[in-house]
């Protein structure tokens, strides 16, 4: 998943623009970390797909969710609202997954390896 090492190098990049090491600006800083990880998010519900040989209809919401989350925070960015709250926005980004899960999808994933 080279999409999270990007991340992680996305993060570094807002680093640069917080020690005012950058010549980019919020807009493009928080592209450093959204594009990644619209990559990422997408990438773990496809190898999970692969990997159990099923699909969860739950799994389109949850990625409409989640770009919902990331449009958020690229939209924040661009109305000139601070770097800090963007990356807070886009943090939420992966919590979308883990909390569909954690209400609805585990009831999907028991059922997997008894051929549901």
């Amino acid at each position: 998943m080279a999409a999270l090492v990007a991340v992680g190098a996305g993060l570094h990049v807002a680093a640069y623009y917080v020690q005012h090491h950058s010549e980019l600006g919020i807009f493009e800083t928080v592209l450093t970390v959204a594009i990644p990880l619209s990559a990422y998010v997408p990438g773990v519900f496809v190898l999970y797909t692969i990997l159990t040989f099923s699909f969860d209809p739950f799994h389109l919401l949850l990625l409409v969710v989640t770009a919902a989350v990331l449009v958020a925070g690229v939209l924040m960015a661009r109305a000139g609202v601070s770097l800090e709250w963007c990356l807070l926005v886009l943090s939420a980004t992966p919590w979308v997954t883990v909390v569909g899960y954690e209400t609805i999808g585990h009831r999907h994933n028991e059922a997997v390896p008894a051929g549901g």
